[in-house]
């Protein structure tokens, strides 16, 4: 029984220790997700005016007029 009571406040401490890396983490992952939100935010806002601008640009020049123009600016570019 004496190792028992020994041992009790050990464990306690180690669970408690565990717990709060576990709510650290937690707030990391948190954190992190807002992060991303937001990121992904500026890419929507970015989209957006992308296609604004593409849509733009399309009442200027055909759609073949444009692949041929960036065709060259991409050497890596298929058709």
């Amino acid at each position: 029984m004496a190792d028992l009571n020994r041992a009790c406040p050990t464990w306690k401490r180690k669970y408690e220790e565990a717990m709060s890396q576990v709510e650290d983490r937690d707030v990391e992952i948190l954190q992190h997700k807002h992060e991303l939100l937001n990121k992904e935010r500026q890419l929507i806002e970015k989209n957006a005016q992308i296609q604004a601008q593409s849509a733009r640009f399309a009442q200027f020049i055909s759609r073949k007029e444009c692949m041929d123009f960036f065709a060259g600016a991409h050497p890596d570019f298929e058709e």
